[in-house]
């Protein structure tokens, strides 16, 4: 039976140089070649990885997905950045109200405290007013009109000066008239009014615009409440 399988095996073995042979030409060294590429036609095997090669991997994500996620924050707090400073800008007009006939815009860049004249304890507030026409039957034009008004504002007695009120078409002119200061030309607010209205609207802003540090406060207004609260003396 040995016999045999050594008989059989010799006999395979034998074909196959002959068919080597065959396909080289009858060359042994062609025929070392012939079986070179047919052991190259053959798949590699594969090598296995090891568990530190699949540690490795798996810290290589995670660093990746950590660097992800830590440029998204920082780009998120530099989107909520920006939107604060955007918050803080203030525009030269603050709407004040609006009725029927035009929208109350106040000058933010123009309001200002100033000494009043003949007291030495008490300052007013110098306002100007942008009122923008939104009637139904107001006229176009091009540029637009529309109109300016010029206020004093006194917190301290809750009074309002009128000084002038400009038609203006483009941009206005500095050669504008206006009536001088006069104490006798303190007005009372009268309730629903429209002066009574840029009154309260213009101390409203004027709070966030001294918080903002855009207008100076006043550093007579303690001075003016202590006199009539503390001395019961009125001016």
């Amino acid at each position: 039976m040995k016999i045999f399988k050594y008989f059989a095996l010799i006999t395979l073995l034998t074909f196959a140089f002959s068919t080597a042979a065959l396909a080289s030409g009858n060359d042994p060294e062609r025929a070392d070649e012939w079986f070179m590429r047919e052991r190259m036609k053959s798949p590699a095997p594969r090598n296995k990885k090891s568990l530190e090669d699949y540690i490795k991997e798996g810290q290589e994500r995670l660093d990746a997905r950590e660097k992800a996620e830590g440029a998204a924050k920082k780009q998120a707090k530099e989107d909520e950045k920006t939107r604060k400073k955007a918050a803080k800008v203030i525009p030269r007009y603050i709407m004040l109200f609006a009725d029927d006939n035009f929208i109350y815009w106040l000058d933010t860049e123009a309001l200002r405290w100033r000494p009043m004249p003949y007291s030495a304890l008490e300052d007013m507030l110098d306002c100007w007013v942008k009122m923008e026409d939104i009637s139904a039957d107001k006229e176009y034009t091009y540029p637009e009109k529309y109109y300016m008004e010029h206020l004093y504002l006194r917190p301290a007695k809750n009074q309002v000066m009128f000084l002038s009120e400009l038609e203006v078409t483009g941009r206005p002119e500095n050669n504008i008239k206006e009536r001088p200061y006069k104490p006798s030309y303190w007005e009372e607010l009268v309730p629903g009014s429209v002066e009574e209205e840029i009154y309260k609207g213009t101390l409203k802003v004027l709070k966030t615009l001294e918080k903002k540090k855009r207008v100076k406060p006043s550093d007579k207004e303690d001075k003016y409440d202590f006199l009539e609260d503390t001395l019961h003396i009125y001016l």
